[in-house]
């Protein structure tokens, strides 16, 4: 095959970092990135396997992300909960690179206000907004063209889609410059496109493309074997005037083809086209790799815009978090339950323990893990920069996280409910230090209450040892009245508020709950004594047995 002078004059170091506030060189075109955007230039491929390439990119945070991505469901809430949405269309983020941003939040606080600066930009000026819009929906372009398989029947249906992809790159490019007026780290994407637009790669696309709509003649170097077969391309200019006496299109083409064949060159335009067109990419490969993250990049922040245009539809409140000593929630709601047929209840909590740690209490099904899902998504949505679900929300920027809402059966099934207990208790002081967010649903549920209480004494004052922030709920209620009564200048304590009928109303205020309303949830799911009765009865007098399920 014959080779093509090319030399790549703008490395990726140059992209710009839309995620951390330090200016640091991005390793973009990793080795398999690299394969990957080649192989999608001369054949096509897959989003996942495009994409998910680059939404590999290295991220900067002490997070493990292991019991996030386990216990809060995260899959389901992007589903539809963080969609691009631009004038009337409406587009679905690629969710892998977008969960992986989501579960890598960043632990310096220079860089989370970086990010908030971007999506507060982009929330307040509506010029800002419609061009970054405009550009992302360039870039989708792009994108899509890259995904696009050729027709492999046809070297000319080849050449053109390559020729397609190079267009819809300087159309990006071009997209990217337009926005301007950015005092945000957004202003580093115009800064990139305008130094890309004066780039002598960029330079050498433009003529390409502009050679085939026949407004340039393009002057190059060719190397041809002894059998006629080409060797090297090198383009070394245009001049934007045709040659007279030849004409263009598929006619002129034929006639240039006639000529080379008794010249003995055994080679056709297209060839050379060909070659030209994988030399202009090879110039600016590193470019649409940048421009690939920049893609990624923007789907975080409008998709966060989207979160914040579905919330508003729903009459429900959302902030850019704050970040101190102080902890509070204003109108907290659980984004999980956006779209659900049942209403939404907001709720509010501060705190003034001096322990770090609040334990709720309440009936079952009365919001006790929905509020627990609130503060982890808000917590997770907050340092990474994004939108919460909270009129207001004041936090403090967690170097760790440990969320366990789940039951999981231990895989060994040797120590029971109690062993698999333990574990969990173990995990957290394993993971978390001073300042880390600890959030258990139902701690200690799986053992007796003696057992239990000894256990959740322990952990408390460990705790407190270790001074993590900790939202803990427990179904022993005698238990957390006799911790209210006697360290309850030290814990914060949230109960689910009762209504006049006796229900719970999904919100939260101080105290601890003085019932569980087992009796309710018995009578509400048909587990009372008359009703019990009744079901026996009628199995004696029929004499059946059910089936097994």
């Amino acid at each position: 095959m014959a080779t093509l002078a090319t030399k790549n004059e703008r490395p990726g170091a140059r992209a710009p970092e839309l995620l951390f506030a330090s200016l640091r060189p991005l390793e973009l075109l990793t080795r398999s990135a690299r394969e990957v955007l080649a192989f999608a230039f001369a054949r096509g491929t897959s989003e996942a396997d495009l994409l998910g390439s680059f939404a590999r990119r290295s991220l900067e945070s002490t997070i493990d992300s292991k019991s996030i991505e386990q216990d809060l469901f995260i899959d389901e809430l992007l589903k539809d909960g963080f969609p691009i949405l631009v004038g009337e269309r409406s587009y679905a983020p690629f969710r892998p690179a977008l969960k992986r941003i989501l579960l890598h939040p960043p632990s310096s606080l220079a860089d989370v206000e970086f990010r908030q600066a971007i999506v507060w930009e982009l929330s307040n000026n509506a010029t800002l907004k419609e061009q970054t819009e405009t550009a992302y929906e360039v870039l989708r372009e792009l994108v899509r063209a890259l995904f696009e398989s050729p027709n492999f029947s046809s070297k000319g249906a080849t050449l053109r889609r390559r020729l397609n992809i190079l267009t819809s790159f300087l159309a990006a490019v071009r997209a990217l410059a337009a926005i301007e007026g950015a005092t945000s780290g957004l202003s580093r994407v115009g800064e990139f496109a305008r130094s890309a637009l004066e780039s002598s790669a960029f330079e050498r696309v433009r003529e390409l493309l502009a050679f085939d709509e026949s407004k340039t003649v393009i002057e190059a170097r060719l190397k041809v074997g002894a059998d006629g077969t080409l060797r090297h391309v090198e383009m070394v200019r245009s001049v934007e005037l045709a040659l007279p006496g030849t004409p263009r299109g598929p006619i002129g083409r034929f006639f240039r083809a006639l000529w080379g064949m008794i010249q003995g060159h055994r080679f056709s335009e297209e060839e050379v086209l060909s070659q030209l067109v994988e030399g202009a990419f090879s110039a600016v490969e590193a470019d649409i790799a940048t421009l690939i993250d920049v893609y990624l990049s923007l789907e975080f922040y409008l998709g966060s815009l989207g979160f914040r245009a579905r919330a508003e539809r729903a009459g429900l409140p959302t902030s850019l978090a704050r970040f101190s000593s102080e902890r509070s929630y204003e109108s907290l709601w659980n984004p999980w339950l956006l779209g659900a047929a049942r209403t939404v209840t907001p709720t509010s909590m501060s705190f003034r323990g001096t322990s770090g740690t609040t334990i709720l209490t309440g009936p079952n099904s009365g919001g006790k893990t929905r509020l627990l899902q609130s503060i982890a998504i808000t917590q997770l949505l907050g340092q990474s920069g994004l939108f919460v679900p909270a009129a207001r929300a004041e936090l403090t920027l967690a170097p760790q996280m440990y969320f366990s809402l789940i039951e999981r059966p231990s895989a060994e099934g040797d120590e029971g409910r109690l062993g698999t207990e333990l574990r969990r208790v173990r995990q957290v002081f394993e993971r978390c230090g001073p300042g880390s967010l600890v959030i258990m649903d139902e701690l200690c549920s799986g053992t007796n209450p003696s057992e239990g209480e000894e256990i959740f004494v322990m952990v408390l004052e460990l705790f407190e040892e270790l001074r993590p922030v900790v939202f803990v709920s427990t179904h022993f209620l005698d238990f957390a009245s006799r911790l209210e009564a006697a360290r309850g200048s030290a814990l914060d304590f949230y109960q689910v508020e009762l209504g006049s009928d006796g229900l719970p109303t999904f919100r939260f205020i101080r105290g601890v709950a003085t019932t569980s309303l087992a009796s309710r949830t018995a009578e509400r799911l048909g587990v009372t004594r008359e009703e019990l009765r009744r079901l026996s009865a009628e199995r004696r007098l029929k004499g059946e047995h059910p089936e097994p399920d």
